[in-house]
């Protein structure tokens, strides 16, 4: 009975040891391969993509014209790419810019197309307050942008040709259409430059708020 009680309790011990290797072992085969780390998935905020990359577009005064820009494209359903084309190709971007023909701002803000803003809003803006203040001047000439989208949404090519009308003038656009769309001034027979620079700048614009 003894011998019996003795292999027992030599048996016991056995067993004890094995179990305490096999945790040993079993940890370190756990230290061995880490735990891999959760992965997080982030939502892409794209309004703040599209602020950002307005905020790029201007060095100067960019943060103000990106939020003023974001109110009237959806103000007036106009694409930010748009609206920022127009503004590139009528100035550079620059405030304050005056033209020969006198029209002025970062939009190139006409007499005539204030004077009709005024009468449709009765306001009284002045041509001085429309190159000096950026909010003014773009509120006046998207909208005037805007009014000459109206005129040609039935068109093909609905940016490029309401911006044609935007730059040349009602009357022109409609007496001298097909000049224009070839590329012709009508007025001296020159190439004209201002449609093909507003294409290139609408490209170059749509390629950088392209998300």
């Amino acid at each position: 009975m003894k011998e019996k009680v003795k292999l027992l309790f030599l048996f016991s011990i056995l067993f004890s040891c094995i179990w305490l290797f096999a945790l040993i072992h079993l940890n370190n085969v756990e230290q061995t391969f880490p735990q891999q780390e959760e992965i997080i998935l982030v939502e892409i905020d794209k309004e703040q993509i599209l602020y950002d990359k307005q905020v790029e577009f201007f060095e100067n005064n960019s943060i103000f014209i990106a939020n003023k820009t974001k109110e009237l494209s959806d103000k007036y359903d106009i694409p930010v790419s748009v609206i920022y084309a127009l503004i590139e190709t009528e100035s550079d971007g620059i405030n304050g810019r005056v033209s020969k023909a006198n029209c002025v701002g970062l939009t190139q803000v006409s007499e005539h197309a204030l004077k009709q803003y005024n009468c449709v809003h009765d306001t009284e803006y002045t041509l001085l307050e429309c190159k000096d203040n950026i909010s003014i001047n773009l509120e006046v000439g998207v909208w005037y942008y805007d009014w000459c989208i109206q005129q040609v949404k039935e068109t093909k090519h609905v940016w490029q040709n309401a911006y044609l009308m935007f730059n040349v003038g009602y009357g022109n656009y409609k007496r001298f259409y097909y000049d224009w769309i070839e590329g012709i001034n009508p007025f001296n027979g020159n190439k004209y430059s201002a449609l093909t620079r507003f294409k290139n700048k609408l490209e170059k614009s749509i390629s950088h708020f392209s998300m």
